[in-house]
């Protein structure tokens, strides 16, 4: 996660690394199994076809092969790029599901993260307000510390993240810590309009929306 906001490519590649590792070797009765963990995880994960949409931007480089000989050095690059959606399902699928408590304490290590990285982007933006609005001006982004697009889905997320921690009255020892979680959220979604990347604001508003029909269905 930490990988992720500050688009540090080592951290995630070992990360992604230590995935697969986590999900090819497992402890049993005091023992290293990786023949028989990894043909049953196979086994199984054949049968859960919702990870199979994971594999959809893999599949679709792959496709444009019949359309690509004539740069073929450019068609490899971008399936080594996209091959994580073919390894990392499979990856997740077969390490050992996250307790709640491990749910929520990724949930709120990931807001606490883009809280930091997004209020060091705002700083900057405040101290340096003239030069980023006139490269504003000029059809330019906020300077961010990973691709703005991404960071920017990033933060749409971590909105949620915050108010769903609020609205299930999730706290860390104390009472006042989901107030907490509300403020970071609450920041973020300011922040994240300041920021006005489209990608972000897009997909923010669509899932509050489909979040709200939710709520609605769900209590009449």
């Amino acid at each position: 996660m930490f990988g992720m906001l500050i688009s540090a490519e080592f951290i995630m590649s070992v990360s992604m690394i230590t995935i697969i590792a986590l999900a090819l070797f497992q402890w049993q009765n005091g023992k290293l199994s990786l023949r028989i963990q990894l043909k049953n995880n196979f086994k199984n994960f054949k049968q859960q076809k919702i990870w199979w949409l994971v594999m959809i931007p893999f599949l679709l480089v792959l496709l444009t092969m019949p359309y690509s000989t004539e740069d073929s050095t450019y068609l490899l690059e971008r399936l080594r790029i996209k091959l994580p959606f073919i390894v990392l399902p499979f990856a997740f699928f077969s390490i050992p599901t996250f307790t709640k408590k491990q749910y929520y304490f990724i949930h709120v290590a990931f807001l606490v993260m883009a809280t930091i990285a997004s209020l060091s982007v705002f700083s900057n933006y405040l101290i340096n307000y003239e030069f980023i609005q006139e490269q504003l001006g000029k059809g330019q982004h906020m300077p961010t510390p990973t691709n703005h697009i991404r960071f920017s889905l990033m933060i749409a997320y971590s909105i949620i993240i915050g108010f769903y921690l609020f609205y299930k009255k999730y706290t860390i020892k104390y009472a006042w810590t989901k107030w907490i979680f509300l403020a970071c959220g609450l920041f973020l979604f300011v922040f994240l309009h300041i920021l006005s990347v489209r990608s972000g604001l897009a997909v923010f508003y669509i899932t509050a929306f489909v979040l709200l029909l939710r709520y609605i269905w769900v209590t009449k």
